[in-house]
């Protein structure tokens, strides 16, 4: 087995290379010790004096003790098959599932070599593996939550997930020539080969359903010492070092995983040469942040998670024993808590941080416990951003795949996946999410925030119809300050009002204003706003009228330029045509200048009905 090979990780680092300029990631160490030995004390002697030769004679003697003893025998190409089987392994659970690629550091340009043989097998084993297991298994798999796999059965359901990018991708070493190389060696030695394993490399991978049988996409270079330096791959988060190196050759090196790439949170440096103390020393001499050169220990990061979600819990007034993340009812009540803009915006920062942490932390068992919690305060953020109508305000993909999945199968098992997505005052299903949530605190609460919403997205193609929407809402919300079924009731029916003036009926639009179009009607509307009395007369109202088709007229005319919208020239044009209409009319003389702006205005956001013909 993988973990009875290689143990439990021995300790880990965030380290920060001196020369970069701050605009690069954490990296994470995960230090593996081999548990193997050789049976032939000559064998054992030899083997470990060429391998280890860094190591004090203090060092040397407890390692040869340690070994020396063991009745198994495990010769070069065992290890190495074992070392590329945990490698790969690692990989599709942590890596492959964010889309990132691999590097590994071989000990000679043969192991290097060796390595991808190795790793096509260790592949060739987990397709098998994952193809083997019968269906009633793996629907058994897919439906556990994530936190409930075992470290294997993670693996496996990951390789499922991937299995079509996992059969496609390759291995490719990159090697020096040297004199008297094996003939197999020459395709890893020839420049041509490497620059365009090197362009794969650097590439994202492509969409499986791109993927023929035939596409090779490179997600592992295998390296000696080629790529350790001056080699800029943002695409790379981890490194799987099986080379001792030291000092300034050593930081160069992991520095490969640490630049930055869209969703890349960290890199990952995976150590099965034992650089432990080679590394600290190197970020003791070359570190410029000795804050962040000194070791974390796992111990630190789950306390920091423990407290990060404890400030959630006293967010929301809660106990240690945490709302099951399961009732929703129970979930909306706290989602009514966060009606305030400041309360909400706190809350996602908070919550921002904790997912993070839990990001790093997650592929760890210590995660685990924390797992309700983070299914219960991304419930709210999702539902909270249906509630109060935010687009942007909390995107599960942010904090990974891994993460993302955990989310995605607890609202699927709710079966609200498709309901908790913001919905648009006008859509076909608006009115049955509604309905869904419970009570009329929550319903007329997502009926104001999608009303409020609506008025400021449309807000610029009739400012002043939409402004009188506006003093509505507030109207109501003063009236039925606490009475949320009053409040449900006309909120309803203003939003029924809102989409009956938008479809031009029920308008109490006078009626040759309504046989204008939707454009004119703006300009009308906007035009009638200089008038502080708010009387129109007749003849007012027609020389409002007149004045808005005149000004549909001059947009047809200049829209007919090329890239009209975008030429700012063009605009100026239009506008000072827009003034002069305004300066003949009696009623808009004195407001010429602000009107012109307006109007304008109201057109650019109007352009798809520019040239749309009168009722």
């Amino acid at each position: 087995m993988t973990e009875t090979t290689f143990g439990e990780f021995i300790d880990k680092y965030r380290i920060v290379d001196a020369e970069e300029d701050g605009a690069i990631v954490p990296i994470y160490y995960e230090g593996h010790i081999a548990r193997g030995a050789v049976e032939d004390g000559a064998v054992l002697d030899e083997a470990m004096e060429e391998e280890f030769e860094e190591l004090t004679d203090e060092e040397y003697e407890k390692l040869q003790k340690r070994y020396a003893t063991s009745s198994a025998v495990l010769n070069a190409d065992d290890m190495i098959q074992r070392k590329a089987r945990h490698m790969l392994r690692h990989y599709v659970q942590s890596v492959l599932p964010e889309g990132f690629k691999a590097q590994v550091v071989a000990h000679s340009r043969g192991i290097a070599v060796g390595y991808r043989k190795a790793l096509q097998k260790a592949r060739r084993e987990l397709v098998a593996e994952v193809e083997a297991l019968p269906a009633e298994r793996l629907q058994w798999l897919l439906e556990k939550r994530p936190e409930e796999l075992k470290p294997k059965q993670k693996t496996l359901v990951a390789a499922y997930e991937n299995l079509r990018l996992l059969k496609a991708i390759d291995f490719v070493p990159i090697i020096s020539e040297g004199q008297n190389d094996p003939d197999s060696w020459n395709e890893w030695t020839k420049e041509s080969t490497q620059k365009k394993a090197e362009k794969s490399f650097l590439s994202p991978f492509p969409d499986p359903d791109q993927l023929d049988g035939t596409r090779r996409p490179v997600a592992f270079l295998i390296v000696r010492t080629m790529l350790l330096t001056g080699f800029d791959a943002p695409i790379e988060q981890v490194m799987y070092l099986d080379r001792r190196m030291k000092e300034a050759e050593l930081l160069q090196a992991v520095a490969r995983v640490n630049r930055t790439a869209d969703g890349k949170s960290a890199g990952l440096v995976v150590d099965y040469a034992g650089v432990a103390t080679a590394l600290k020393e190197a970020m003791d001499q070359y570190a410029a942040d000795e804050r962040e050169g000194k070791p974390i220990d796992f111990e630190v990061e789950e306390h920091k998670l423990e407290t990060q979600c404890t400030a959630l819990r006293q967010h929301f007034d809660l106990p240690r024993d945490l709302t099951d993340p399961d009732d929703i009812e129970a979930v909306n009540r706290l989602v009514d808590s966060l009606e305030d803009d400041q309360r909400r915006i706190a809350f996602r920062a908070l919550l921002r941080d904790f997912l993070e942490t839990y990001t790093v932390v997650s592929p760890r068992e210590s995660a685990r416990s924390y797992a309700e919690a983070v299914r219960l305060f991304t419930f709210i953020a999702q539902l909270a951003r249906q509630r109060f109508s935010e687009e942007d305000a909390f995107d599960p993909a942010a904090y990974g795949k891994k993460v993302q999945q955990l989310i995605n199968q607890h609202v699927r098992s709710l079966g609200v996946d498709k309901m908790i997505e913001p919905t648009r005052l006008t859509s076909e299903d608006f009115k049955t999410k509604v309905q869904q949530l419970p009570g009329s605190r929550a319903k007329a609460s997502m009926m104001r925030h999608a009303l409020r919403n609506h008025i400021d997205l449309n807000f610029g193609k009739n400012p002043a119809a939409y402004a009188a929407l506006r003093k509505r809402v507030e109207e109501i919300l003063k009236k039925h300050a606490d009475d949320w079924d009053a409040q449900l009731a006309a909120f309803q029916r203003l939003a029924q009002e809102v989409k009956d003036m938008e479809a031009g009926v029920g308008s109490d639009l006078p009626e040759d204003v309504r046989s204008l179009t939707p454009l004119e009607q703006a300009l009308y509307q906007q035009l009638t706003s200089v008038l502080t009395d708010g009387v129109i007369g007749d003849e007012i109202r027609g020389d409002f009228v007149v004045l808005a088709q005149k000004v549909h007229d001059l947009a047809v005319h200049h829209s007919a330029k090329p890239d009209f919208w975008t030429n700012p020239a063009a605009q100026h044009d239009f506008r000072t045509d827009i003034w002069m209409e305004a300066v003949a009319c009696i009623h808009t003389r004195e407001k010429a200048d602000p009107l012109a702006d307006a109007l304008r205005d109201i057109v650019q956001h109007n352009r798809k009905d520019v040239g749309r013909h009168r009722a």
